[in-house]
């Protein structure tokens, strides 16, 4: 079994948030009722007993965000091979959460930058947070893959249903 996780660690606490890969939802993973809390030393212990985790049969793919990197990022669990945190995913953590108005997320190294416009002003103020992650999020363009139609797309490929609503588009131009 493969536990995905986001760990959100800002100013001292962290949110635990597991990712569901089949319904595509986050939930959080509380200590003593609390979503945000205080990383202690005995933390990986914590959280190998809030998943259940067995380390002879599981591995963990885990995607560290944060403002200034903690200790906790280093852990013996096995990983997987290559991740597969996208982008997207993390984007839309932050666009369901609807914490913050803006967020700048930035490569460990700062090797590449995204800004993500969330538009909730109307529940924080309009400042930029900026957090690090540990994965290379921008290795692949997800956001092109995942919401932009490719025109350079060979025409048999085109789903039946698809052609039948590029035809009426041509027809009315």
């Amino acid at each position: 079994m493969v536990h995905k996780y986001l760990f959100i660690i800002e100013q001292g606490k962290i949110s635990v948030v597991g990712y569901d890969n089949q319904s595509k939802t986050f939930s959080y993973e509380t200590n003593k009722g609390e979503k945000e809390f205080a990383i202690q030393a005995d933390f990986w212990d914590w959280w190998t007993k809030a998943v259940s985790f067995v380390a002879t049969k599981d591995q963990v793919d885990f995607c560290f965000i944060y403002d200034q990197k903690p200790s906790i990022v280093s852990h013996s669990f096995e990983s997987v091979e290559k991740s597969s945190w996208k982008l997207y995913q993390i984007e839309n953590f932050f666009r369901e959460t609807q914490i913050y108005s803006k967020v700048i997320l930035k490569g460990e190294q700062e090797e590449w930058e995204r800004k993500i416009d969330l538009g909730n002003i109307e529940f924080s103020s309009n400042l930029e947070y900026v957090f690090y992650t540990t994965l290379d999020l921008m290795k692949e363009d997800t956001d092109k893959a995942k919401n932009e139609y490719d025109s350079s797309m060979e025409e048999d490929k085109i789903t039946p249903l698809a052609q039948y609503f590029i035809g009426l588009m041509e027809q009315e131009q």
